[in-house]
């Protein structure tokens, strides 16, 4: 019995030895698909990196650059999420042309400050504090705003109310996909589509 649960302690001890994260500042530990990418359209340096493994293997690259931004690559490289340090845009050459196009339009040219590549699509975060999804085309899809709580509107057409970015003021909602009430920040998170 002893030889068993000391094989047992042995055995999780090396999976959650293989399994914990790596921190490092040096650039060459990612693929070279993300140091490309970080050269490329970055002019702050690494800060560092987080290796995240699951079962031993590498599944994310967080890396942190001296300027505060905030990159997060997939195990082969491939960018899956960008936030940027304090007022700074993604860059340009990261954002679709069609969400840059739905963005200057639509959203009085504000920053995007935030990407985040998903299977079905894109969500942008901008520097008014309004989320945008697109799908894998760059369409857009849907919009999710936060209005603090007590001035939610009593129904889909008070978010055109002052108390919204300019860019929603006097447009209607033509649906409302859902609105939920985050207590911590005290806000209520709508999800909607407009005109």
């Amino acid at each position: 019995m002893k030889k068993i649960l000391l094989m047992m302690a042995l055995i999780v001890g090396i999976f959650s030895s293989s399994a914990r994260d790596n921190y490092s500042h040096d650039v060459n530990s990612l693929p070279v698909a993300a140091r490309t990418m970080l050269k490329n359209n970055f002019k702050a340096a690494v800060n560092h990196i987080k290796i995240e493994k699951e079962l031993g293997r590498i599944h994310e690259y967080e890396v942190v650059l001296n300027d505060g931004s905030e990159i997060t690559f997939d195990h082969s490289g491939n960018w899956k999420d960008v936030e940027m340090g304090k007022n700074k845009a993604v860059p340009t050459a990261l954002v679709p042309v069609g969400i840059a196009t739905y963005v200057n339009q639509h959203q009085n040219k504000s920053k995007v400050i935030g990407i985040e590549k998903k299977k079905s699509g894109y969500e942008v975060e901008l520097a008014n504090g309004v989320e945008i999804k697109f799908d894998s085309n760059g369409k857009f899809i849907s919009y999710e705003y936060s209005v603090k709580i007590g001035r939610i509107p009593a129904g889909a057409n008070g978010l055109t109310r002052p108390s919204a970015p300019a860019s929603f003021v006097g447009r209607d909602v033509t649906y409302v996909n859902k609105c939920d009430k985050d207590i911590e920040k005290r806000n209520y998170i709508c999800i909607f589509t407009m005109r």
